[in-house]
């Protein structure tokens, strides 16, 4: 966990992420242990670019949990495979595939974009956290319904969700909304706080029949 952490700068994460040890021995011990993350918290890390993030989902292929909230240099680049990034043969069919959560709060600048990125790598995500971003559309929401963007899968990411955060999360109209949620069956937990113009009685009455399983809204 490094959050908060005012003084981590690129320089010190993409050099943790791409060691240069004195000796092969030693280097190639350092980039195992990088390869076998699972976790990383960056909450708060404001003085990371997208380059950094780009890197760790490039490169840790066994993360599960990625937690970026308010790191407001994160572009949607971030999550676009791009072989220079990471020219290994594998990259492109491994970066995001352990993912389980990933967190994008108050990244104000990824869009759409974005989320057809995570929708064409990730295959066991379950929980996506998209509190106070804005610039979601009916589009991006489409994009997590889409079954045909990932290759390697034959079902849409919304399927696997368990955990949604929309909270002040983007200018999408109820109907994308709902078309959503009918992609959601093993959803337990909903947060559609804040979007004052798209959550009124009609879909609040829907709920019950989109979204049976949930516990906590």
């Amino acid at each position: 966990d490094m959050s908060f952490s005012a003084d981590i700068t690129d320089s010190g994460l993409l050099g943790f992420l791409s060691p240069s040890a004195a000796t092969t021995a030693s280097s190639s011990a350092a980039s195992l242990a990088v390869a076998k993350l699972k976790t990383m918290n960056l909450q708060s890390c404001q003085r990371l670019s997208w380059r950094s993030i780009a890197r760790v989902v490039h490169c840790c292929w066994q993360l599960e949990r990625l937690d970026i909230d308010d790191v407001y240099l994160v572009r949607d680049n971030s999550f676009v495979f791009d072989n220079k990034v990471d020219g290994r043969a594998q990259t492109q069919e491994e970066m995001m595939r352990q993912l389980r959560h990933i967190s994008v709060a108050t990244c104000h600048d990824v869009t759409d974009v974005c989320l057809k990125a995570l929708s064409a790598h990730c295959r066991q995500l379950q929980s996506l956290c998209l509190r106070d971003t804005g610039k979601f559309s009916d589009m991006g929401l489409a994009y997590l319904c889409d079954p045909e963007l990932c290759p390697y899968s034959n079902h849409p990411l919304a399927t696997t969700l368990t955990d949604l955060n929309l909270a002040y999360a983007g200018r999408f109209s109820p109907s994308g909304l709902v078309r959503l949620l009918e992609h959601t069956p093993k959803l337990s937990r909903l947060d559609v706080s804040g979007l004052a113009t798209i959550v009124d009685d009609r879909l609040i009455g829907h709920l019950v029949h989109l979204c049976p399983g949930v516990q906590s809204l």
